[in-house]
């Protein structure tokens, strides 16, 4: 029961109550002295509470509206409306809100570990991810990919027509005499042969050869057929063992040349093999044959590719995670899976690389306190800043929002936040009126003696 049934209910029996009471006309106790004193001393109380209930009515209702048609000083909240509203606006934006009081409450913060914590533990990482790869997407979706290739074409085909042969070629011998280079192409080649090595049809065209030679080796000859079989060395163990003895040898390779230790007789054959494959660079980059292979591709990207072309399906495959060209998808349909050849659509590689900024950031962040301590400092500058550059916009919406009540709706609103706290002044009145009820009528009786 709210507290407005509960003040009605208190006014309403307090009113029954008096009724019945009357000593001259009660029904419920005989006329006696000592039943006279009781029903008077309730009596009394009784009509003291009615009078201070229905007197608290009337103040609370006026404060709303008008209580039983009377006009006269009520419905105070509508007449009073533009000074309250001022004392209200007044109050919020220079006492409640003012500049001071915020910051003091902001102050109170550290902004850096809120920001921290939110991170960690509301998800916060992968939602800022998700709102930046969003905003770029939609930009990337909606850039005009072909204006941009057309205005870069004449800067790249520029670009071909300066290239010197001669000077990639003399650079190309220049970075290859690094050894360190030189020995990661190398490691690169080897690790790309066991690849292959190991690829499907390799490995069934090796199959074949080792069939076709042991077929050979057995020739007419019983004995070495019981041999083989006697000893159960099939075509698919002597491929193991091929597979097995090629695999430790690359293995072998790859580690000497990354400097890792190996067995002193894989390091000399390995030295021995990066030697003739470093001479074999060099002959290749000094040689004739290198300057005219990149005259060929310089002329054939300049005569007969289509750099606008090109640059935009570059864009859309990469920026915008478009599809393959027809062309491209049925060249990729026509590969052989056998050979491991499979085109498949790019990768967003700026997504990949955003996010790995992004957390790089983020954790720098995190592990930081120099950063923390200046992202406080401007968060909080720049929230006093805008506190005091927007302050006076402050009782304009505070204004703005009461305006846009009307009186029926302005006293249902302050009603509503009110009412409940009002009706205990109507219980109190109640009580407070009943004890005072108590109090005249036996000071009354006992001046009778």
């Amino acid at each position: 029961m709210n507290n407005k049934l509960k003040a009605n209910a208190t006014l309403a029996l307090s009113a029954i109550g008096a009724a019945l009471t009357i000593p001259t006309v009660s029904p419920i106790a005989p006329v006696t002295a000592v039943g006279n004193f009781s029903l008077g001393l309730v009596n009394h109380a009784l009509i003291s509470a009615t009078i201070g209930g229905l007197a608290d009515w009337f103040a609370v209702t006026a404060l709303f509206r008008k209580p039983l048609g009377i006009s006269f000083r009520t419905q105070i909240l509508i007449r009073n409306r533009k000074r309250i509203m001022d004392a209200i606006v007044e109050f919020v934006s220079n006492d409640l809100l003012n500049t001071k009081n915020i910051m003091d409450t902001v102050r109170q913060q550290n902004t850096a570990l809120l920001l921290i914590d939110y991170f960690n533990h509301s998800d916060g990482r992968r939602k800022i991810k998700s709102i930046i790869f969003n905003l770029l997407a939609e930009i990337a979706a909606k850039s005009n990919t072909q204006h941009f290739a057309q205005s870069v074409t004449p800067i790249v085909q520029r670009e071909i027509s300066s290239v010197d042969p001669n000077q990639i070629t003399t650079t190309l011998a220049h970075v290859i005499a690094k050894k360190h280079h030189s020995k990661k192409i190398l490691a690169f080649i080897c690790d790309a042969a066991q690849s292959i090595f190991h690829a499907p049809s390799v490995q069934s065209a090796v199959l074949q050869k080792i069939t076709s030679l042991r077929r050979e080796y057995e020739g007419s000859s019983a004995a070495r057929a019981f041999v083989l079989s006697a000893i159960d060395l099939n075509d698919d163990k002597i491929l193991a063992i091929l597979n097995d003895n090629v695999d430790k040898k690359i293995s072998s390779t790859i580690d000497a040349l990354n400097g890792e230790p190996v067995d002193p007789k894989d390091a000399a054959s390995t030295n021995e093999l990066f030697g003739a494959f470093n001479a074999l660079l060099k002959s290749i980059a000094t040689d004739s044959t290198a300057k005219n292979f990149v005259g060929a591709v310089k002329n054939f990207f300049t005569t007969n590719v289509h750099i606008a072309d090109y640059v935009q399906g570059w864009l859309d495959r990469n920026i915008k995670g478009a599809s393959y060209t027809s062309a491209v998808a049925k060249l990729s349909r026509n590969a052989d899976p056998a050979l491991g050849v499979e085109l498949k659509p790019d990768e967003l590689q700026w997504r990949n690389a955003l996010e790995k900024l992004i957390d790089s950031k983020i954790d720098g962040f995190i592990n930081s306190p120099m950063q923390q301590d200046a992202f406080d400092r401007f968060v909080k500058k720049s929230v006093e800043q805008i506190l005091e550059d927007y302050h006076a916009t402050i009782p304009e919406l505070i204004n703005e929002r009461l305006n846009k009540l009307d009186d029926q709706q302005l006293t249902e609103f302050v009603e509503s936040r009110v009412s409940d706290d009002l009706q205990m002044i109507r219980i109190n009145g109640a009580v407070c009126g009943a004890c005072v009820g108590v109090g005249l009528y036996i000071i009354s009786w006992l001046l009778k003696f």
